[in-house]
């Protein structure tokens, strides 16, 4: 086990709940620490290695939805009795919250790993110690989940294109630089 991975991602996790309490009072939305958080959190972990087995699962499941009832609790069991190297906590929540979305006969990849992400980043941004959960209001809690949202969409479709990725690269995808980018800030 990684012990406590989500102590790697404390400051990063309280810097994103300042920005979301900053967009709740009609502040600008800046999703860095956010983002930077679960580049973080998967480096730290160096990668997911339960995600191909879980896609494989999902796929297999998907494949054949007039048997998909019959081997649900087939897939079940072999998620969990997967053998991984040392699995991390972030391996350990993947393969319960798939587990659970397998029961329900949810079977989408992309909707797994979103649902996935979207956990991560509230146990590191809403639900963390001294995060936005303990200082904000309720109704600030579900619109800070709601920015959160599209970033969990974005490591979703990482997650689903390269499942065997150790960084996400989420926080360099706010860099809007091209060759012919104006530095400066002429017109």
């Amino acid at each position: 086990m990684d012990g406590d991975i989500f102590s790697k991602v404390t400051k990063l996790g309280a810097g994103a709940a300042d920005a979301l309490l900053r967009a709740a009072e009609g502040g600008p939305w800046d999703p860095f620490c956010a983002r930077r958080a679960l580049d973080v959190l998967v480096s730290a972990a160096d990668g997911i290695q339960s995600v191909p087995m879980v896609l494989e699962a999902l796929r297999k499941l998907s494949s054949a939805p007039l048997l998909a009832t019959a081997v649900r609790e087939h897939a079940c069991r072999e998620i969990a009795s997967a053998r991984l190297n040392a699995p991390s906590t972030l391996d350990l929540i993947l393969q319960k919250l798939a587990q659970s979305c397998i029961l329900r006969g949810e079977y989408d990849p992309r909707t797994v790993l979103e649902r996935f992400s979207e956990r991560l980043l509230d146990r590191t941004v809403v639900s963390a110690r001294g995060g936005l959960g303990e200082r904000a209001s309720t109704g600030v809690v579900e619109f800070s989940r709601e920015l959160l949202r599209p970033i969990a969409r974005d490591a979703a479709d990482v997650l689903v294109a390269r499942p065997t990725a150790k960084r996400l690269g989420l926080a360099r995808r706010l860099s809007k630089l091209a060759p012919d980018s104006n530095l400066l800030g002429d017109d």
